[in-house]
């Protein structure tokens, strides 16, 4: 069942398989910014390209995607940075449903003066945390780039139940006649609601 789940395929990284935005040679552009955007695919390497309001305003920048988050509403897709594993969102996502192309800004619930811009580090230091099981990341001084690590990519099984290896263990030992209440792994579905929400938020 975890496998089927969302939670499984929550981050992963660009194939044929498990991207979903339309890559085919798509433009969306962004009225908001005048910045227009070009996708495009050649097998498991997916592109884009972001060219700017007035050609005066500089040249097209294109990066790979090296990464992508979401997979039941939309995706978001990850572009590296110079050095390290810092990455970068890129401020167009993809709405899985209505099979479109939409500004970041308007699926992001974000102060009205905040910065749009790439959000270099925002999977480092906040995203991980939740759409990867056991992420980490440390910040490298002074060239302030990110060395992040993650056990998974994806929600997996020890981010809402807890470390498993006692579990696992005490399982072969004893299998189904171990009492639930002596199993070490944590069950939502047994906490307070108050909890559980706590556990998943």
């Amino acid at each position: 069942t975890w496998y089927d789940s969302y939670h499984r395929t929550m981050t992963q990284v660009p194939t044929k398989e498990t991207v979903f935005g339309d890559f085919e040679d798509a433009d969306f552009k962004n009225n908001a910014t005048g910045h227009s955007f070009r996708m495009s695919c050649d097998g498991d390497d997916f592109r884009i390209t972001m060219f700017p309001p007035d050609a005066e305003d500089g040249n097209p920048i294109s990066w790979p995607i090296a990464l992508m988050t979401g997979s039941h509403h939309m995706q978001a897709y990850w572009v590296p940075g110079k050095m390290g594993r810092t990455l970068s969102l890129l401020p167009v996502m993809f709405l899985k449903q209505e099979q479109k192309w939409v500004p970041r800004t308007s699926v992001f619930l974000q102060p009205p003066s905040k910065h749009h811009g790439l959000e270099a580090g925002r999977w480092n230091e906040g995203c991980i945390r939740c759409h990867a099981t056991a992420g980490e990341s440390r910040r490298v001084e002074p060239f302030s780039y990110h060395d992040s690590t993650v056990a998974e990519f994806g929600i997996s099984c020890e981010a809402c139940h807890g470390p498993g290896g006692e579990h696992v263990e005490l399982r072969k030992k004893f299998g189904v006649k171990l009492p639930a209440d002596k199993d070490p792994i944590v069950n939502p579905i047994d906490l307070s609601h108050e909890r559980s929400s706590q556990v998943c938020g």
